[in-house]
């Protein structure tokens, strides 16, 4: 019997492949879709503002469609998104007090946040 269910496996082709084999194609199109797009923003966003205005184009869609992209394709990578948010936490946490009192960043609350990111995935190391 299990002779037939390897057999079976075989002959079926696609359902015998293993999860992790199935979709590899797919990812391979949506991260070289992700990357033209962020190439393709960062280049035009960077171009003069006279060739953006002939186009009809306004440079603060691009600087807002540039950044929604590149938010979710941190969102797609969580490591990544995690390193990007310590640092990011870690630079306001360390400003200057007269700079960070300017534009009304609170450094006792970032660097609670920043204890919090770092213990955070601890926590379900430890509970696993």
């Amino acid at each position: 019997m299990a002779a037939k269910r390897t057999e079976r496996r075989k002959s079926n082709g696609s359902r015998g492949r293993r999860k992790s084999d199935r979709g590899q194609g797919d990812s391979t199109i949506i991260k070289f879709i992700f990357v033209f797009l962020v190439l393709f923003m960062t280049i035009t966003v960077n171009l003069s503002d006279g060739m953006l205005a002939r186009v009809g184009i306004d440079p603060n869609y691009l600087y807002a469609a540039l950044a929604s992209v590149i938010l979710a394709g941190l969102t797609a990578s969580k490591p990544m998104a995690m390193s990007l948010l310590v640092i990011t936490v870690t630079i306001g946490a360390n400003l200057p007090t007269e700079y960070a009192e300017r534009i009304g960043v609170n450094q006792d609350f970032l660097l609670a946040t920043l204890i919090a990111l770092i213990i955070a995935p601890q926590f379900k190391s430890w509970h696993s």
